[in-house]
């Protein structure tokens, strides 16, 4: 695309038996129009985590092949992110 991509990261606190591809799917699931892609860099269980919770943290990239996205466009997807995150898996963002 000759449009820019937009990218966040995001860490949210989850069950320690939630599996990465579980939170893959729902990500995907959550976003409506321009995800592109999701990518783990980070999985930590320790100090200031529950023991029965780790902390996982994600790069997610949006695009589009007609338009460069407006920050409301992006916020909107992080939002129903954030928002299927917590429904479907009980995820609380750090």
């Amino acid at each position: 695309s000759i449009y820019p991509i937009s990218q966040r990261d995001f860490s949210f606190e989850i069950e320690k038996d939630i599996s990465y591809e579980q939170v893959k799917k729902c990500i995907h699931n959550s976003s409506r129009n321009f995800l592109i892609s999701s990518r783990i860099f980070d999985v930590y269980q320790g100090k200031n985590i529950s023991d029965d919770k780790k902390s996982i943290a994600f790069r997610l990239s949006w695009g589009s092949n007609k338009k460069t996205l407006s920050e409301e466009d992006v916020n909107n997807e992080a939002n129903l992110i954030i928002s299927g995150m917590k429904k479907k898996l009980g995820a609380i963002l750090r």
